[in-house]
């Protein structure tokens, strides 16, 4: 990770990595779930890894792997694949109620010599673009290292009165290709 990728993750806890995969595995993972869900009816949260060697790829992918080193240390593991849709998906932050159980926030971990950054990094590679007026992902810098123990859902009612235009709330323009990296 270059130093501007590390310094954006560390301070507002999201990297967006530009081009990471190719056009051509942009184009097999689209055309698998394309096929799987012929009738556009897409899942907000669905299974990849049988849909084509493509995930599988994505998954190993050598950024992925180096930044799971970098930020949770040297004993990380992979503990979901699954593609995550907009289609039908709740309005919500950092995954709303329950999607962690509170082990995504900043802390220190010791490694021997090495830290690790985070409890729980998520990685997600753009095969649909994005932009702040289409809407899709978004989040609040620097969030994971609040103290407040609300989820995001309460987080979003009870202090942006589920405004998603309010102006600490960060929708990024995405490529396909482009890999995102954040904290849960």
């Amino acid at each position: 990770m270059n130093p501007l990728h590390a310094y954006s993750f560390e301070t507002t806890g999201v990297a967006i990595i530009k081009n990471a995969i190719s056009r051509e595995q942009v184009a097999a993972a689209r055309t698998a779930v394309e096929t799987n869900w012929a009738d556009k009816k897409v899942p907000w949260k669905f299974p990849v890894l049988h849909l084509g060697r493509v995930f599988w790829e994505l998954m190993t992918h050598p950024v992925l792997l180096e930044l799971s080193h970098q930020f949770a240390g040297e004993n990380f593991r992979m503990d979901h694949a699954f593609g995550v849709s907009s289609n039908g998906a709740p309005p919500q932050l950092h995954g709303g109620p329950q999607s962690s159980q509170y082990s995504c926030f900043y802390f220190p971990l010791s490694h021997g010599q090495r830290r690790g950054l985070a409890g729980q990094l998520n990685f997600g590679f753009t095969l649909y673009g994005q932009t702040p007026e289409t809407g899709g992902f978004c989040y609040i810098p620097g969030s994971h290292k609040s103290v407040d123990p609300r989820a995001g859902q309460e987080v979003l009612a009870e202090i942006y009165n589920h405004k998603f235009n309010h102006h600490s709330i960060v929708v990024p323009t995405l490529e396909p290709g482009d890999m995102l990296l954040f904290t849960e």
